[in-house]
C-alpha cells in the first residue's frame, strides 16, 4: 500500500514501541507441551532471545502454536505479539494483497487477545496495543493503492487492500476499545482515498445493516467475539449521518472523472438503500429507536446541491 509519510512514521513508532514494551519477555523452559517445543535447542533460543531475533522458521512455527494453543500462557502471547503484528505489517507493505500474518490472520490474534483478557493488562501494554492499530488504521484511510479497471466487475476506484480502514476499525471495537478517536479521525480526513474507504465500509455492510442493522464485518467472530451493541449502534449512525451522506454527495458532484463518479454515486446509492429498508422497518417488532431516528434525520436532511 502507498501510505501518507506522516501515517508511515506513526506505523513505525508504534511497532518500535511495541517491541519496546514487550520486548522484556522470554520464552520459558516449561512452555515444552504448549508450544510443541522440537528441540531442547530451540526451546534455549526461546528463553535466550528477544523474539525480534528469533530465526524466521523457529518464530514462525511457535508463534502458530502460541495462538493456535494458547489457554495456559499468557506470557507466550505476550512475547510473539510484536514480531507477529510486525511480520504482517512488513506483507502488508510488500503485496497488494498482503499475506496472512505468517499464516496467522489478524482475527485469530484478536481472539487470543480477548481470551488473554488484554483490556487488563498493564496501562503501557495495552496503550501500545492500542496505538498500533489506530496507527494500522490511519494508514487505511491514507492509503492510495486501487484496484485495476475493471477488476471484480467495480471501478478502479475500489480500494485494494484485504484489511480496509472499516475492518480494522472492527478490529479495534473487538477488542474492546473506543472507536470514536477513529470516526472522529476518518470524518477529518479531507482527502478521497479516506472518502473511498467509507464507501467501502458501505458498501461491504449494506445488506447486513438493510437486513439484520448489523455490520457484517463486526459481527461474531468465530462464535468468541464480538463487537458491543453500543458500539455498533454508535458506528452505524455516524455512517448513515448526514455528514457522511453530504461528504459522499461533495465530492461527487466535483468529481470529474466518471470512474470516481462511480464509485461514489455506489456508496451514495447503498447508504440510502440501507435507511429506506430501515424506513419500511419502522413500527416491526424489535427495530430499534435509534434506528428510527437515523431514518428521521436522513431524510429531513437537505442534500447537498438542492
Amino acid at each position: 500500500m502507498n501510505f501518507d509519510s506522516n501515517a508511515e512514521e506513526r506505523l513505525h513508532h508504534a511497532v518500535e514501541r511495541l517491541y519496546r514494551v514487550f520486548g522484556h519477555y522470554r520464552g520459558k523452559p516449561d512452555w515444552g507441551d504448549d508450544l510443541d517445543m522440537k528441540t531442547t535447542e530451540e526451546s534455549t533460543l526461546l528463553c535466550r532471545l528477544p523474539v525480534c531475533k528469533l530465526p524466521a522458521a523457529t518464530f514462525t512455527y511457535y508463534s502458530w502454536h502460541a495462538l493456535t494453543l494458547f489457554g495456559v500462557n499468557v506470557a507466550a502471547l505476550k512475547y510473539f505479539l510484536p514480531r507477529i503484528i510486525d511480520n504482517a505489517l512488513h506483507d502488508m507493505r510488500a503485496e497488494p494483497d498482503w499475506k496472512e500474518w505468517c499464516d496467522v490472520g489478524p482475527e485469530m490474534l484478536i481472539c487470543e487477545l480477548n481470551r488473554a483478557q488484554c483490556r487488563n493488562w498493564s496501562h503501557e501494554e495495552v496503550t501500545a496495543i492500542q496505538e498500533i492499530f489506530a496507527a494500522w488504521f490511519t494508514a487505511c484511510i491514507q492509503d492510495a493503492t486501487t484496484r485495476p479497471e475493471g477488476e471484480r466487475g467495480m471501478s478502479r476506484y475500489v480500494l485494494r487492500p484485504k484489511r480496509y480502514a472499516g475492518e480494522v476499525l472492527g478490529f479495534i471495537a473487538l477488542l474492546g476499545f473506543d472507536v470514536t478517536p477513529q470516526l472522529e479521525e476518518w470524518q477529518n480526513t479531507p482527502v478521497t482515498f479516506a472518502t473511498l474507504q467509507l464507501v467501502t465500509f458501505i458498501n461491504e455492510n449494506t445488506d447486513e445493516m438493510a437486513q439484520r442493522t448489523r455490520l457484517d464485518d463486526w459481527t461474531e467472530m468465530w462464535g468468541e467475539v464480538s463487537v458491543s451493541d453500543k458500539t455498533m449502534q454508535q458506528a452505524m449512525v455516524w455512517l448513515l449521518s448526514p455528514a457522511i451522506r453530504s461528504r459522499l454527495e461533495r465530492e461527487f458532484l466535483a468529481a470529474t472523472d466518471p470512474a470516481l463518479q462511480i464509485a461514489l454515486g455506489e456508496g451514495i446509492t447503498n447508504q440510502e438503500l440501507v435507511v429506506s429498508a430501515w424506513a419500511n422497518r419502522q413500527g416491526t417488532k424489535d427495530f430499534p429507536e435509534w434506528a428510527v431516528k437515523v431514518v428521521g434525520t436522513y431524510f429531513h436532511t437537505d442534500k447537498a446541491g438542492d
